[in-house]
């Protein structure tokens, strides 16, 4: 049940060898810097709240007040491109993942040992908790979206997405993906990356440096086939239905899209991308490139200005591309150079506030899709929302006439009971929503991220189970 990858110097003169004892780098930065990529997701998912809230037909006090919260992040096709194109963080996670989990895994000896029962033990004591408290927090939610779909989601149906989502297995099923805390595809596709890690690790095992190289840059042109695939053959339609925009957006949804966006065996490139620059950090010309510091960051500075610009132009650049695995050299140069030092901007990044963000963002990133939504109902509810909560309790007392079933179902009623001008602005809002999520995460991280964690793994020891030891970074959001 042991995994062990081993590339002795003798066997290859290029054979990566990992630096030993206190020669290996600690990777703080790269704990931070998940901190701002799930900072980039929870401001898109206020914004696109906004954002779709504002193109719902009629008017409304609330859809008038999400005309304003969405207004400034539409007037500059930059802002626009970069709030927008925070889908990219995903991929940056996913090949985080796989380069951090690599890179735990190797022994002083230049070993990948995994123990494959110990290692997805250890693998769900680090996930499910905080993702199980995401499933509980978004069940009212849920419950809502069950309601909206009732006419097209059978009882057996709902029945199987709710078991897929408890079970992390919704990013098989275009239809569950973004039913159940809409963030928690990203842990079903971690999930089955957890799984094939140990087969991965026997796949790459005596691969020389070069060969590593060549393993990345096939996995990343493997992750660009099909999202290139789905852009020209048009699959769903989306490009030629005269009524959209001509193209598929980020607010396009399709069944092929789907399984393009969130399949694990779609997204598993991008893992093994990871996997193998946490081999290559393994080499020695690493090590010593880590002990002159020769890029001092800059290198990681320039792979973030590139990743930035490119978002910046992410409206002509076809969404599926972009969505996947595009950026991935951008993200490797970025963490690689953090991981060897990163200069000022590891530096910057490794300072304790930044670390506790870091190891926060797991729960942030999975918990704060709640928090908007919820905010988002405080907001509504005197913007009309009681009217028209009124509204359809009526209908279904049959009070009032059922409006046609081909009508937009409104988001608000015409009428609230306050106006636009005596709730706090939009911006004013999002930035309550903002310090909210990551203060909430912070606490989850500290009472039940840690203590959880550390309790499944002891009652898994005492199963005399070979658990490995904690990633030395954060390994996930």
């Amino acid at each position: 049940m042991t995994a062990t990858l081993s590339t002795p110097a003798a066997a290859n003169q290029h054979s990566p060898r990992v630096p030993r004892g206190d020669e290996r780098p600690q990777l703080a930065a790269l704990t931070g810097v998940r901190f701002f990529a799930a900072f980039h997701v929870v401001v898109f998912h206020i914004v696109m709240a906004f954002h779709i809230v504002a193109q719902t037909p009629g008017e409304s006090p609330f859809k008038t007040w999400c005309e304003l919260g969405a207004a400034p992040f539409d007037q500059s096709w930059w802002i626009r491109g970069i709030i927008r194109s925070a889908f990219t963080a995903v991929s940056l996670f996913f090949a985080l993942s796989g380069f951090i989990l690599t890179y735990s895994c190797l022994t002083d000896d230049n070993q990948l040992v995994v123990e494959r029962r110990g290692f997805w033990a250890a693998r769900f004591a680090r996930v499910y908790p905080v993702y199980f408290l995401g499933l509980l927090i978004n069940l009212p939610a849920f419950a809502i979206w069950l309601g909206t779909h009732k006419a097209t989601v059978s009882p057996g149906q709902a029945t199987g997405v709710a078991a897929s989502a408890v079970t992390l297995l919704q990013a098989w099923w275009p239809l569950a993906a973004n039913a159940w805390n809409a963030p928690g595809w990203s842990l079903s596709v971690e999930a089955f990356f957890y799984l094939s890690f140990p087969f991965i690790a026997l796949a790459l095992r005596r691969r020389t440096a070069p060969q590593l190289w060549t393993i990345a840059a096939l996995a990343w042109l493997l992750s660009l086939v099909l999202p290139f695939v789905y852009v020209i053959a048009d699959p769903d339609g989306i490009a030629a239905d005269p009524s959209g925009p001509g193209r598929v957006t980020w607010l396009s949804d399709a069944t092929w899209l789907s399984v393009v966006k969130f399949n694990p065996l779609v997204r598993l490139p991008e893992f093994v991308f990871g996997m193998a620059l946490g081999l290559l950090f393994g080499h020695e010309a690493a090590a010593r490139c880590r002990a002159r510091r020769s890029t001092r960051g800059w290198a990681a500075a320039l792979a973030l200005v590139a990743i930035i610009a490119i978002q910046a132009v992410s409206e002509w650049i076809p969404y599926p591309v972009l969505h996947n695995g595009l950026l991935l050299p951008l993200f490797g140069l970025l963490m690689v150079d953090l991981a060897l030092g990163g200069g000022w901007l590891g530096w910057l990044l490794s300072r304790r506030p930044m670390t506790l963000l870091g190891d926060s963002s797991y729960a942030l990133y999975i918990l704060h899709f709640a928090v908007v939504s919820y905010a988002l109902m405080v907001a509504w509810f005197p913007l009309g929302g009681r009217q028209l909560m009124e509204q359809q309790q009526a209908i279904a007392a049959g009070q009032e006439p059922a409006p046609p079933q081909d009508q937009p179902q409104p988001v608000a009623a015409e009428v609230g009971d306050k106006t636009v001008d005596e709730v706090p602005h939009p911006l004013n809002y999002m930035f309550g929503i903002i310090i909210g999520s990551v203060l909430f995460s912070i606490a989850v991280h500290k009472l039940v991220e840690v203590p959880a964690r550390r309790w499944i793994r002891r009652r898994l020891m005492r199963s005399r189970l070979s658990l490995p030891p904690p990633p030395i970074v954060a390994d996930l959001p």
